[in-house]
């Protein structure tokens, strides 16, 4: 330990001087920086995406809306689309109600208004952190009112000595433990900003799969009271054709089976509905958002009632080939199942208003593999985790050092303030001090080793993390394709089913068939209707993950609080 004072009757030329030597020589020892540098670990990413031409690929499909998905080879031979997550989440999600939603849940969600402040933390320990390379000035004042007893002095004397004084401090930062630690509190920091990002990307694809979801329950909800009118219109059928002798009551109860499998299968729903509602409130920021369907059912239906009715009437011919004695009751039974077919077809053409209209853009490019490195937030996230860890192992090598500190203090001492800015009042000292570490135990070296494992679990965590995001985009692409597959084929199978379904109506009408073929063919009717439902669904869900899993909507555009304009 060094250590030089100097009283009131030298100047201050003297504090320089020596302030200036201790500087220089330890200055001259502050060449190295312990630690390892950071550098990037060899990843060796994947050059495309598995398996992606063993599906069938969307432009087999004739599909207004069909949506292609490049793979590396086709970007080289066409013009080069915009790269999905290039694609602000206002120009990707194209269905305005769930812009709406999107926008209002960025602005709410309290996960969000939770990394925000995360966010302000880190930048905050960041400055708190690299602060500690640099000295500190304190300026000091005291005023200290004393008697002096009578038995020690005579005669007893009162005084007051009036301090003023400032003091400077300095950790020099020989073996760069300062500087790795502020190097591991600025990564820290880049790290929650891409955490923020990501949890922009997690929020819009939460909120827009839960709104499918809802979209789905809904319409899944409609189909089935459509049937449960229908199944109840047979029912009534069947019970005035048993009391007129021309069923026996075991139709009858066939038929009532029927209707109470379609009416069980409506809380379910209901809940289903109410269960995504609360999801959605919950991404929202809100306890009483108010939630309605983006399409009104009911102002479409009468619209397109009128021309299925006006283009049915061949059902009416159909309907007076029945027995004279049935003639009156089954034309107007006949009327009935007219509109109720018109309404089954309504139903089924306004799912596709509400879930097959165009949700995403037509054209975009998902780029290769490599560049998720670019895109995804959460990549960069750890990465930038990996480089804070890698710093903290310096920061911790360093504690094994000396560490050297300079203490000054130059101020004005008096027994009055008049007497307070003289000459005569000047005092300095000047303390230099080394602490060397002897024996600790081997706590020192136990620190060391332990930030060299967490940067290990660091770099493992960085790599499983591209793993995973990689295996997100291939999985999204061949859901993307099982699913626009499995829409044309299950389609078709709708489309047959109601024809099915039109056929064993009349005949049943007319007595030619059993109830047996017509409940059937509204079961199959039933089942492909809700079938087609859920992969309408999974379609969109498999985009929305595609969008996500590429990094899509990682910088919303909203109104930055200046605070967080800094670190963006």
């Amino acid at each position: 330990m060094l250590v030089l004072v100097n009283h009131k009757r030298y100047s201050g030329y003297c504090l320089y001087r020596a302030l200036l030597f201790n500087i220089v020589l330890f200055g001259s020892l502050s060449a190295c920086v312990v630690g390892p540098d950071y550098v990037r670990p060899e990843l060796n990413p994947a050059q495309h995406y598995l398996d992606v031409d063993s599906v069938l690929p969307s432009n087999h499909f004739h599909n207004t809306y069909s949506t292609h998905l490049y793979t590396e080879a086709k970007l080289q031979m066409n013009s080069l689309p915009p790269y999905l997550a290039n694609f602000r989440w206002e120009d990707f999600y194209l269905d305005p109600y769930l812009r709406s939603l999107i926008q209002h849940a960025i602005d709410k969600n309290l996960t969000v208004k939770n990394m925000q402040s995360q966010l302000l933390e880190a930048r905050a320990t960041f400055i708190a952190t690299d602060a500690e390379r640099y000295p500190t000035f304190d300026l000091e004042g005291s005023v200290e009112p004393e008697r002096l007893s009578g038995e020690t002095n005579s005669p007893p004397l009162n005084k007051t000595i009036i301090d003023l004084s400032g003091v400077l401090a300095w950790e020099l930062d020989l073996w760069g433990g300062f500087e790795r630690g502020s190097e591991s509190a600025f990564a820290t920091m880049l790290s929650t900003r891409e955490l923020l990002h990501y949890s922009y990307v997690s929020l819009i694809g939460d909120l827009a799969t839960n709104y499918y979801e809802w979209l789905d329950s809904h319409q899944r909800h409609l189909i089935s009271e459509n049937t449960v009118k229908l199944r109840k219109k047979a029912y009534d059928l069947a019970q005035l054709r048993h009391k007129n002798g021309v069923i026996s009551g075991l139709e009858v109860q066939q038929s009532e089976v029927e209707y109470q499998t379609a009416l069980a299968t409506l809380p379910d729903l209901i809940l289903e509905k109410k269960l995504a509602e609360s999801q959605l409130r919950i991404l929202l920021g809100e306890f009483d958002f108010p939630l309605e369907p983006p399409l009104e059912m009911d102002s479409i239906v009468d619209t397109i009632v009128t021309d299925v009715f006006n283009n049915s009437m061949h059902v009416q011919k159909e309907a007076n080939k029945t027995s004279t004695h049935f003639s009156s009751q089954n034309k107007q039974l006949s009327k009935k199942d007219r509109k109720d077919s018109a309404q089954n077809a309504v139903t089924l053409a306004n799912a596709q208003v509400l879930m097959n209209t165009q949700q995403f853009p037509n054209w975009f490019a998902l780029g290769v593999p490599s560049q998720l490195l670019k895109f995804r937030p959460d990549v960069r996230a750890a990465e930038q985790a990996l480089i804070a860890a890698n710093a903290d192992i310096g920061l911790a090598e360093s504690a094994l050092f000396p560490s050297f500190t300079i203490t000054g203090t130059y101020g004005l001492e008096a027994l009055s303030l008049a007497d307070l800015f003289t000459q005569k009042g000047i005092f300095w000292s000047l303390l230099s001090d080394i602490v060397a570490p002897i024996y600790n135990a081997g706590s020192l070296s136990a620190d060391v080793e332990i930030a060299r494992q967490v940067a290990i679990q660091a770099q493992l965590t960085y790599r499983n993390t591209l793993l995973t995001a990689y295996f997100e985009v291939n999985d999204a692409i061949q859901s993307y394709k099982r699913a626009e597959a499995s829409i044309l084929m299950q389609t078709t199978l709708v489309d047959a089913a109601a024809k099915y379904t039109h056929l064993a109506r009349l005949r049943y009408i007319n007595g030619v068939a059993s109830s047996l073929d017509f409940m059937d063919a509204q079961r199959n009717l039933f089942s492909a209707q809700l079938s087609l439902s859920q992969i309408q669904r999974d379609k969109l869900l498999a985009m929305v993950e595609l969008y996500r899993s590429v990094g899509g909507g990682a910088r919303p555009t909203f109104e930055t609080p200046a605070v967080l304009e800094s670190t963006f």
